[in-house]
């Protein structure tokens, strides 16, 4: 893995967008907070500035990544910080990158919220997140985003209602090759319909899998930490692939 483009050592401030909305108007606050902070700072400034627009997190419900066909679809509903539906499509991603970038800032892009998976989305798959020695399954703080789906998090954290899967997010297992296929899958995608445009990707909430995870969900026991390192440099290397189209992104 190379070392970054130097812009990433220049950056004094970073944003982040979660579909805001603006005065009552789901999904808009993007282009207010964009307009306030071109307003706010010089234009030889804001390559300072890191836009991050939120991605869609697709395992985390089912968004905008058609794995068959390993490809984005053109529309899909995304929903607002109040949980109200904000109809996005490919088009309007590309206008708010664009609209961003016309005005010096860099766009980075939310891939993905850790290894989540939502255990009430119709895409939850049981025989592919982590469980560990003690046959319980790894299970992460839970984040609801979408109304549809209905997972909660456990009265007053309850530890042991967090082993029920019907109730919190696990971890998909990163060193099951059909999960790695579907990161690299979605990462492809991605890279084929924006990767000309945007300055990079950020993976949130990373730290879920610890040191020394160890996963027996598959035939063989696999070590999660290891596996999540090998598969955060394969996504690396397919952001290094695009270099020669776009040599900042990273």
């Amino acid at each position: 893995i190379r070392s970054s483009p130097s812009w990433v050592q220049d950056v004094q401030l970073v944003y982040y967008d979660y579909i805001s909305d603006y005065k009552s108007e789901p999904g808009l606050g993007w282009y207010k907070d964009v307009e306030k902070l071109a307003e706010k700072i010089p234009a030889e400034h804001r390559g300072k500035v890191a836009l991050c627009l939120e991605g869609y997190y697709d395992y985390l419900g089912r968004y905008n990544y058609n794995h068959e066909k390993r490809r984005l679809d053109e529309s899909w509903d995304s929903y607002d910080v109040k949980a109200r539906k904000v109809p996005m499509s490919l088009g309007e991603v590309h206008r708010r990158i664009k609209f961003a970038k016309d005005r010096g800032f860099r766009v980075i892009w939310y891939f993905a919220d850790g290894m989540s998976s939502d255990t009430t989305s119709p895409y939850y798959l049981k025989d592919k997140v982590i469980k560990d020695e003690n046959g319980k399954y790894l299970r992460r703080g839970f984040w609801q985003w979408r109304p549809d789906l209905i997972a909660k998090r456990p009265p007053n954290d309850n530890p042991e209602l967090w082993q029920d899967e019907n109730i919190t997010n696990h971890l998909l297992d990163p060193g099951n090759p059909e999960v790695v296929d579907w990161f690299l899958g979605y990462m492809e995608a991605l890279l084929k319909e924006y990767g000309r445009e945007l300055d990079g990707f950020t993976w949130d909430e990373t730290f879920e899998i610890e040191t020394n995870v160890i996963s027996t969900t598959g035939p063989e026991r696999t070590y999660s930490d290891r596996a999540y390192m090998h598969l955060v440099s394969r996504l690396s290397q397919l952001v290094q692939e695009w270099h020669k189209v776009n040599p900042d992104l990273v």
